[in-house]
């Protein structure tokens, strides 16, 4: 696989660090693979016995979510080496990589890795800084010694989160609460790759208290489980601010949440699905034209009782197509759901006139069907735009809480709480969340989140701020 000190691929990764000595040795101990397009390089859940250098192709790292299905998290191009993070943490692959497309490799065993660590200060993995921080501070690795810990917190985070104090907003911030027990959500903007998901499933190594932790990667969500008895929220937002993931908290997720699913879209899906169901089953002499005696004698029957079956869908799974055309029709706004009310409706009569006039079985299963799979259509729709989370108002900006000065003394309180007169403190890069009266002698503020304009306007003493600037 030729000389390291002579490869190319060493100057995109961290093996640039190592000195011409140690890249000489790094050659004599490295084994080169050539690894073919869906082969598996390593599973999720593997012993990793070293890194792999990505001389030539891609692969992609995946983690098996809660439904069994593989999500790709990252590609792994020329340049970068994979298994850094569980060899420096002694622990088990978090993900697994497959190759796509051919790839040459060459594998570098750990303990060759150990020895460059404990001899060169300035080798280190690119992106795995925290990594090191996190499981230095906690007595996991001795591997690395910061003279000064970069995730430190900035003096002004503590009183930051002072709100978190408050009970009240709290109890409106979790998700669960039984006894000890609490649970939260949290988002976390900072979340972006693999590393990011492995310190945040492990939270329980920096903090006993906490009992479990499991990250939505798509979402850049954790979900915390901790015992409140022993950790507060407010010692558990500090915590992950001192590792470099600091939660965005705001108003949005103190308000009432909205359900995210209709409940009655799903009754109505379900009505529906019953109805086609049967329907198709009662229907099948119909399709293939069966002349047995006992089916001639109860085909009539089977028509009048389909129409039973008919009659929910009809009148309570397709009413949000009669609303929406009805409400387009009287706005002039018209929309695809006329068309989409319309047939369901000559569908439905066609058939009753069908089957009383004895002329056929009609079209119920199919009017069914269509209502059924475009329910379905409007479900997945729904999901996918919770999901994407496209419509987002201020209270996704605004703080829920602010601090007030009540006798020279800070006070946390909620927003809602805020009434005229109240004097507040407004800290560096903090939303104002009321209109005010600018007290201090002049300040900078920023109202890009209002106008668009990113320079700050000067403010001096008495002049009136909006809220929504910073």
């Amino acid at each position: 696989m030729g000389k390291c000190e002579q490869c190319i691929v060493r100057e995109l990764s961290s093996l640039k660090a190592l000195s011409k000595d140690e890249l000489i040795h790094l050659a004599h101990c490295k084994e080169g693979y050539s690894i073919k397009k869906g082969d598996v390089i390593f599973h999720e859940g593997d012993t990793m016995n070293g890194v792999y250098c990505i001389k030539e192709g891609t692969c992609k790292l995946v983690k098996m979510n809660s439904n069994g299905k593989d999500t790709i998290l990252k590609l792994i191009t020329k340049g970068d080496l994979l298994g850094q993070t569980s060899i420096l943490t002694e622990s088990k692959a978090s993900l697994s990589a497959v190759a796509v497309e051919d790839m040459q490799v060459c594998f570098i065993p750990k303990t060759e890795l150990m020895s460059f660590i404990d001899t060169n200060k300035n080798f280190s993995f690119e992106g795995c800084q925290t990594v090191y921080d996190l499981f230095s501070d906690n007595g996991l690795s001795n591997y690395y010694d910061f003279e000064k810990n970069p995730g430190a917190i900035p003096k002004d985070v503590i009183s930051k989160y002072n709100y978190l104090d408050n009970t009240d907003i709290v109890d409106n911030l979790l998700d669960f609460k039984e006894e000890s027990t609490e649970i939260v959500r949290l988002y976390i903007p900072h979340i972006h790759c693999s590393s990011c998901i492995w310190i945040l499933e492990n939270l329980n190594t920096l903090n006993t208290a906490i009992t479990h932790s499991q990250v939505v990667f798509s979402q850049k969500k954790v979900s915390i489980t901790y015992n409140s008895q022993k950790i507060t929220l407010k010692q558990l937002v500090l915590l992950l601010a001192s590792i470099g993931y600091e939660p965005y908290i705001s108003l949005e997720q103190y308000s009432e949440k909205s359900k995210l699913i209709d409940r009655s879209l799903l009754y109505k899906i379900g009505v529906a699905f019953f109805g086609f169901g049967n329907i198709m089953l009662l229907s099948f002499p119909e399709y293939f034209n069966v002349d047995d005696f006992w089916m001639l004698q109860y085909r009539d029957f089977f028509r009048y009782f389909n129409i039973l079956l008919a009659l929910p869908v009809f009148l309570y799974s397709a009413t949000p197509y009669y609303k929406s055309a009805y409400y387009s029709l009287k706005t002039k706004a018209y929309n695809i759901d006329i068309p989409m009310a319309l047939g369901i409706i000559v569908m439905f009569v066609r058939s009753l006139v069908d089957i009383f006039l004895q002329d056929g079985a009609g079209f119920l299963d199919s009017m069914c069907g269509l209502v059924f799979f475009m329910l379905s259509g409007k479900l997945i729709q729904q999901t996918t735009y919770n999901f994407l989370s496209f419509e987002r108002d201020y209270k996704s900006y605004f703080p829920i809480a602010v601090t007030k000065i009540d006798q020279q003394k800070e006070v946390p309180v909620q927003v809602y709480e805020v009434e005229k007169g109240n004097q507040l403190l407004i800290r560096n890069e903090e939303l104002i969340p009321v209109d005010a009266i600018l007290l201090s002698d002049t300040a900078f503020i920023d109202y890009s989140f209002v106008t668009g304009e990113a320079v700050p306007v000067e403010k001096k003493s008495g002049d009136k701020i909006f809220a929504g600037g910073k």
